[in-house]
């Protein structure tokens, strides 16, 4: 098989998607690819079309997931070493959107999907009508487009307000700075009843998941040269988180020269 490097953009999307989608992933290849593909935590979940699934499997801490269906679901990867090998054909769209949207929309759980991809039933009717919808859909923005607009037509149908919202609003706004057991009583909640919300929507502990929203924070600028570690203790603090969540030190992250990841950590 040749060795070909397939295109990666990061795009914004649509403004009147804006309060549930963060940004949009591209992903594809004129020609097949062998490939591994680093994928970290980064607080969000992810709606993926993989045009060939079947050329796609997911690796981490000596386990395999292959998807068998195009549609599909996750949230955080919270194991060692995790990455997508891709052999054959690739053609993949994620439209990142907040971590509670796959309960809100789907009833799939924070530890559903934790360390998981759900692959949607291809003879579901909505599903079914959308894949054979993005199957005909031939440029990648385009599917793109098509994706956000199932998700803002079936957000708009279960939309409530909830407060796992308001509290990742704060955890976002103080790039996971703040003190998680103040949310709880911010928005007059116990303690336990906070842990509760955080595990259905997320499948992570509060403390986890300001851990993972501080630290995308922290790496970015860290990538652009800043030298400031913020809220953690020193260097040797951040390097531990770091190889907690991206199985790197600091020092190998700036090796690795993996531009994907580098983006893929914003």
């Amino acid at each position: 098989m040749n060795e070909h490097k397939p295109t990666f953009q990061f795009v914004e999307p649509e403004p009147q998607h804006k309060d549930v989608i963060r940004r949009v992933i591209l992903g594809f290849s004129d020609h097949p690819v062998d490939m591994r593909l680093p994928i970290r935590p980064t607080g969000f979940a992810y709606l993926t079309y993989s045009r060939y699934p079947q050329d796609i499997v997911l690796h981490f801490s000596n386990e395999k997931l292959k998807p068998e269906g195009k549609l599909g679901m996750a949230n955080q990867i919270f194991k060692e070493h995790p990455y997508f090998h891709i052999k054959g054909r690739f053609y993949q769209i994620g439209i990142e959107v907040l971590p509670h949207i796959p309960y809100i929309l789907f009833g799939l759980s924070g530890t559903q999907l934790l360390n998981k991809a759900h692959v949607f039933p291809p003879d579901a009717t909505n599903i079914h009508q959308l894949t054979g919808e993005l199957d005909q859909i031939e440029e990648p923005i385009e599917v793109a487009l098509a994706m956000q607009r199932f998700l803002r037509e079936n957000i708009e149908r279960v939309k409530t307000e909830h407060a796992i919202e308001k509290m990742l609003q704060d955890i976002y706004d103080s790039h996971g700075k703040i003190q998680v057991s103040d949310l709880a009583d911010k928005y007059h909640i116990s303690p336990r009843h906070q842990q509760r919300l955080f595990k259905k929507y997320i499948g992570l502990t509060p403390k986890q998941y300001a851990m993972v929203i501080q630290f995308n924070h922290v790496q970015q600028k860290f990538l652009n040269g800043t030298t400031s570690f913020e809220n953690y203790h020193d260097q040797a603090h951040f390097t531990k988180i770091c190889k907690r969540i991206t199985g790197f030190t600091p020092l190998e992250f700036m090796k690795s020269n993996n531009d994907f990841l580098f983006e893929y950590l914003k």
